[in-house]
């Protein structure tokens, strides 16, 4: 009996853990009131700062479908079940520090006592009530902030209360509580049921659910409608354990078609019994859907015994899967329909895969190997989804080639090539790393992309190669492979991209997309479009070599010429009398003998934008010192690289398409040239400038410059990520001096912002008369100073500004609580002078 006993308390607790996430925990809110607890026992009173009470004892508690006989307290506004030994964890529900059995958040923040008040943690069990109560608490050091709370969890219904009260009155403080419940990880929103408010203007009554594990309650004298009224209260109510016969629900996908040692997509089962306890989940196989195959649990795989199943790599031949879902409570259970994982077949062609979906039916991933062996592992990789030569996202695939060791394939299902005359066509691109462009940096001489094709998985046979001597356009160059030395087999194909053992500068987007066998066309369509010299009124176009003569039409439409177009009897056109940043097509079809034509192949680009006015020395903008400027003042669209310039020493890839700036040096002290603002369209503001003499230049000759007098690209810090920085000092007063500004590698042209300052060489900073506290700093740095701070910025060690405030004030506080922990530099800046200082941030 006591056998018997022990299983049944078994069941029950287990019945519990199963399918008692938080997230099913049902809420409301409403006005009540507040009853301050003067009994029980006193964890922490007088001045504390963080702490965990260790295991305190409680009547038996279940949450999150687990009983618990005792709980943890933790002086940072929340208690915890299991496991847990933090003392500060200032983010309870977002942070990665977790309690074994979960966390339950009243108020999630770095507390420490009030100034006023009794302040104090205690707890007592009054009836069924187990309380735990912050009285007089406030966010760390947050001047004049005083609040109470009580966490109230009832042993009778496993509710879980939060009920504010007494004398609340907050601080005006920038680091806002955490407030919900999570299970054992912090995982959203299946182990995690907060609440957030917006950052002003609402009531906490009108609380809504959290939209990650880090969402907050706004909490700021700022705004006084956002502070909880004494009483309001917050209740989440466990779910209800299950009963009788529950409703399995349905599994999708219905069908996988997968190739022998792929992994199968998660079987991902919906609709069944929900906001109850007690349901568990058990994935069956059969190999016939249970006719003779008697259904038996899952082998293999991952998650069995969850809602969503991974099976293991399919062998290659059929088998039906099942959830069978149970009510642990009162022992029904239920099935689902099945669903089915098939072999691949073999495809018949003509074929084509424009990769709208992916990974498409029957491809797959695999990794590492050779050509004889093949493959070593099957179902992962790094060939990802994109858009063809990173235009959009979706629509292609594509490798990155950057990593030495780099060894990945793609492989095709199986087609059955029935007779001669056929061939592959596919279009293949490669671009620098998240750009359009062309590759900055050539590949390496051991990095390639192979064209495959075998019979199976193994002895590859190379049909095409692209490497550092046959690179794509970045637009898209066509391939075209004849097949008929494979009519009559059934064989897939490969695309394997090999980064080598020299791991140089390249860094590749390889993209292929329109992968198409099919019957070789009695009149073949020009490939291998591309676009060069292209300018804002012209564009050449060239082709790979057709037997015949051509036809093109260039005209404003994607879609096909509905007639003839004009002859041509050469790969090559030229385009001119265009329009400023117009986008064309050219269309272009071979006429072979009969007369009989090719398809239309067509090609898209944009002229360029109207060169600015100062892309030449002989026009160089004037600028004043200390005018402001924004980030979209001026523009290098268009503008054209002077071929007779020297280089200067910082500028990358040589001088792309500079525009000229003037100044006048000032009486005194030195000058700063930036580019580094926000807001303009030159990629990530990457610009890089040059500072000349202009004594003795001829405007018109480029090679009367002298050498720079100063060279920068990427030293700003401000606002952009590459903007430019440089200062400029021992200038002769009332010299003309030449600024150049030219773009990064192969950046796209853009606007920008560019401004010349006067630095005065005399520094008034009384560093007897200024404060800073505390340092090392937790939350709040403090700074103080004889006269009106402007304005303060932090700078990481990486060069990162991450806080940029204006202050306009002798004191200032500067929230440094959600920085990571590290030293940091702080540039105070007071009238024409800066205080740098380093804090160290705990």
């Amino acid at each position: 009996m006591k056998k018997i006993t022990l299983f049944f308390t078994f069941l029950i607790a287990f019945g519990y853990s199963t399918y008692a996430q938080v997230s099913a925990y049902s809420f409301s809110q409403s006005a009540g009131a507040y009853t301050p607890i003067t009994g029980g026992t006193v964890y922490l009173t007088g001045t504390f700062d963080d702490g965990n009470s260790g295991a305190i004892t409680i009547p038996s508690f279940i949450y999150n479908g687990v009983p618990y006989t005792d709980l943890k307290i933790n002086a940072n506004g929340h208690i915890a079940f299991g496991t847990y030994t933090s003392t500060t964890n200032y983010s309870p529900l977002s942070s990665t520090t977790n309690a074994t059995g979960g966390i339950i958040a009243g108020v999630g923040r770095d507390l420490n006592n009030a100034a006023s008040g009794t302040p104090e943690i205690r707890y007592e069990l009054i009836g069924n009530e187990f309380i735990v109560q912050y009285q007089d608490v406030r966010r760390y050091n947050v001047a004049g902030e005083v609040f109470s709370f009580q966490i109230r969890l009832n042993t009778s219904t496993n509710e879980i209360s939060v009920v504010y009260g007494g004398t609340i009155t907050p601080g005006s403080n920038t680091t806002y509580p955490q407030i919900g419940l999570k299970g054992a990880n912090n995982t959203f929103p299946a182990n995690i049921n907060n609440r957030t408010i917006a950052t002003s203007g609402g009531s906490w009554l009108n609380s809504t659910a959290g939209i990650s594990n880090a969402s907050t309650m706004y909490f700021n004298s700022t705004d006084a409608t956002t502070v909880p009224s004494s009483g309001a209260t917050f209740t989440w109510t466990p779910p209800t354990p299950c009963a009788g016969t529950p409703v399995a629900g349905t599994v999708a996908p219905t069908t996988q078609t997968l190739l022998s040692g792929q992994i199968p997509a998660a079987l991902v089962a919906s609709g069944y019994s929900s906001g109850v306890t007690g349901l568990t989940f058990q994935w069956q196989e059969s190999d016939d859907d249970g006719a003779t195959d008697a259904w038996a649990n899952a082998v293999g795989g991952t998650g069995a015994t969850t809602a969503s199943y991974i099976p293991p790599a399919f062998s290659g031949t059929a088998i039906y899967y099942r959830l069978v879902v149970t009510c642990t409570n009162g022992g029904g259970t239920a099935n689902t329909t099945s669903v089915v994982l098939s072999p691949c077949g073999t495809y018949s062609v003509p074929t084509l895969e424009n990769f709208t979906t992916y990974l498409p039916g029957c491809w797959q991933e695999a990794d590492n190997g050779d050509l004889t062996a093949g493959p070593t592992t099957f179902g992962t990789g790094s060939w990802v989804v994109d858009g063809f030569g990173n235009v959009g996202a979706t629509g292609a695939i594509k490798i990155n080639i950057d990593a030495t060791g780099d060894n990945d394939w793609i492989l095709s299902p199986l087609y059955a090539i029935p007779a001669t005359g056929y061939e592959l066509k596919f279009d293949a691109a490669a671009t620098q790393f998240a750009s359009t462009n062309a590759p900055t940096n050539a590949w390496e001489t051991d990095d390639f992309v192979e064209v495959l094709v075998s019979t199976g998985t193994t002895n590859w046979t190379v049909l095409y190669t692209y490497n550092d001597t046959n690179v794509p356009s970045n637009t898209g160059t066509t391939n075209i492979i004849d097949l008929d030395a494979y009519s009559g087999q059934d064989v897939r194909f490969a695309f394997r991209g090999v980064e080598g053992a020299t791991n140089g500068a390249a860094d590749i987007d390889f993209s292929i997309d329109n992968f198409e066998i099919r019957l070789t066309p009695a009149c073949s369509a020009p490939i291998g479009l591309v676009v060069s010299n292209l300018t804002d009124v012209s564009a050449d176009i060239s082709w790979t070599a057709t037997t015949g003569n051509y036809e093109y039409v260039l005209d404003g439409l994607a879609t096909d010429p509905a007639g003839s177009g004009s002859p041509l009897a050469v790969e090559l056109y030229n385009a001119t009398g265009l329009t400023q940043s117009t986008v064309y097509y050219l269309h272009v079809r071979t006429v072979c003998s009969g007369p009989s034509y090719s398809a239309w192949s067509t090609i898209m680009f944009t002229t360029l934008a109207t060169p600015p006015a100062n892309d030449n020395l002989c026009n160089p903008i004037a600028l004043t010192l200390g005018a402001p400027t924004t980030g979209n003042d001026y523009t290098m669209v268009g503008a054209t690289a002077e071929t007779n310039e020297p280089v200067p020493a910082c500028f990358n890839g040589g001088v792309i398409s500079s525009v000229w700036f003037s100044f006048v040096a000032p009486a005194s002290g030195s000058v700063e040239v930036t580019t580094d603002f926000a807001g303009g369209t030159l990629e990530d503001g990457d610009t890089e400038i040059a500072v000349y003499d202009a004594t003795g230049v001829t405007c018109s000759d480029l090679s009367t410059l002298g050498a720079e007098i100063g060279c920068d690209q990427d030293s700003g810090t401000t606002n952009v990520t590459w903007g430019s920085f440089l200062t400029l000092a021992a200038l002769t007063p009332g010299n003309t001096y030449y600024i150049q500004v030219d773009r990064y590698g192969t950046v796209v042209n853009g606007t920008f912002g560019i401004q010349v300052n006067t630095v005065l060489s005399s520094n008034s900073f009384d560093s007897n008369a200024f404060l800073a506290y505390p340092n090392p700093v937790k939350d709040v740095l403090n700074l103080e100073y004889n006269s009106e701070i402007s304005s303060v910025k932090v700078i990481n060690l990486l060069g990162q500004e991450v806080i940029s405030r204006n202050i306009n004030a002798n004191s200032a506080q500067v929230d440094m609580s959600q920085l990571s922990a590290g030293a940091y530099i702080v540039n105070v800046t007071v009238g024409n002078a800066v205080k740098t200082i380093k804090v160290v941030k705990q």
